[in-house]
């Protein structure tokens, strides 16, 4: 048999949980008050494979781009009204929101969060299956946004349905957030968090975790690197000023400077990466007047001045006097299908970490090793997620999905058909 003594401060909604087991053969306690075990929890599961194997590939086939995501969330509404949720509805920025009420109105609130958006598919060419076909290969569900992170979203739209088909009810009351815009920003997320009544006290992400947990990643920061020269005939470069050569040499001076910018013990080191080069010519006899280079930084623990002394300091170095250099932030301007503007124009977003030793941690890792048999590692992400919200709003966050990092914005994007129902096998418990 099993017990469990939880202990709350109302003020801080901290918990504090003492958890004795006592193991008899076959028989695996969830919780107080419920002779409910593990097999009925998987019996309850398998019960709804189909289902959620076909609302997956509904998902995957609803295109969904940033800004494009109406289709979805209204098929995800209507999933969740068919499931029994207590509210489904769509907000003011055109996120899916379900409302599943716990038992205990002073229990932890959870919200699952994942996002519906997904980034373009790219060439069609390098796809085995159409981006959009959710074909199933292998016991895996191909299309983009399969492994980011329609999969894992699917797993807990459909996690609450397993408690209601063993008659019980999660301990507090449970949000399933499918928002929009995480691609571009992350607009969705910060909605929710600025108009809700209720305040999480626990946010699990669904970005890929391998069905391990991942509890935080480094801050980001993009800024636009501007090389001005002069621009003349290819065929007489002496009349003018050719950028590209300070930028080829801005360039290498950063790459070298790289191993010297902040480590973190757990996220690891502070990484610069230039994406977009633009000239703004498209003829090839022009040498252009200006040069830019979008540098996509993630950052150990830099602050946003630092950042941009950095810079300044590499072009000092080895930039010529006739070329003039800028450090811009890169702003976007977004807007929701529902019509709504993005107010957030750019600027360092910071990282975040979660104690390994925090009780929501430990319950998931204590769910996973008792219904899966291993301990899970307790990891980073290396990209970034809207938990860098979720985190500075003072919520407690972690990532728990059956979704692959290294698939995520590639042509072979699929979810592992066994790892959606091993994370379907946990999530339950965890609500409980």
């Amino acid at each position: 048999m099993g017990f469990g003594i939880e202990a709350r401060t109302p003020a801080s909604k901290n918990i504090i949980y003492f958890h004795y087991v006592v193991e008899i053969p076959r028989r695996q306690t969830i919780r107080k008050g419920t002779d409910m075990n593990v097999q009925d929890i998987k019996k309850a599961a398998d019960e709804l494979k189909d289902d959620l194997i076909g609302f997956c590939r509904e998902l995957i086939q609803t295109p969904s781009m940033p800004g494009q995501e109406e289709a979805a969330a209204k098929l995800t509404v209507r999933k969740m009204e068919a499931l029994g949720y207590d509210e489904a509805y769509t907000d003011g920025v055109g996120n899916a929101i379900g409302v599943i009420k716990g038992e205990d109105p002073d229990a932890p609130v959870y919200m699952l969060n994942s996002h519906l958006d997904h980034v373009d598919p790219g060439n069609r060419s390098e796809w085995k299956h159409d981006p959009y076909s959710g074909d199933i290969e292998d016991r895996k569900i191909y299309g983009r946004g399969a492994s980011d992170t329609k999969g894992a979203f699917a797993v807990q739209v459909y996690a609450p349905e397993v408690l209601r088909r063993l008659g019980i009810k999660p301990k507090g009351d449970v949000y399933v957030t499918g928002v929009v815009l995480e691609e571009v920003g992350g607009f969705g997320t910060r909605y929710i968090l600025e108009n809700m009544d209720t305040k999480p006290d626990c946010v699990i992400l669904g970005e890929a975790t391998e069905n391990h947990i991942k509890l935080g990643h480094r801050g980001g920061i993009r800024y636009k690197a501007t090389f001005y020269g002069k621009s003349v005939h290819a065929s007489a470069p002496q009349r003018g000023i050719n950028p590209h050569y300070a930028a080829a040499r801005f360039l290498l001076k950063l790459e070298e400077m790289l191993p010297g910018l902040k480590t973190d013990p757990d996220l690891g080191q502070t990484t610069v990466a230039p994406t977009v080069y633009h000239t703004g010519v498209s003829s090839n006899n022009v040498i252009p007047g200006e040069v830019d280079i979008i540098l996509d930084m993630r950052s150990a623990g830099e602050t946003a001045e630092e950042v941009m002394d950095i810079y300044r300091n590499i072009a000092d170095q080895v930039c010529p006097k006739d070329v003039k250099t800028e450090f811009q932030l890169v702003k976007r301007t977004l807007k929701s299908y529902t019509g709504l503007d993005d107010p957030f124009h750019g600027g360092l977003v910071g990282g975040f970490k979660l104690e390994k030793d925090s009780p929501f941690v430990q319950k998931a890792a204590s769910v996973i090793q008792g219904t899966l048999g291993y301990s899970p590692n307790l990891v980073y992400w290396q990209f970034g997620t809207d938990g860098r919200f979720t985190a500075a709003a003072g919520i407690p966050t972690y990532g728990f999905s059956p979704c692959e990092e290294y698939l995520a914005h590639t042509a072979d994007d699929h979810v592992k058909i066994d790892m959606m129902m091993d994370s379907l096998y946990c999530y339950p418990q965890i609500l409980l």
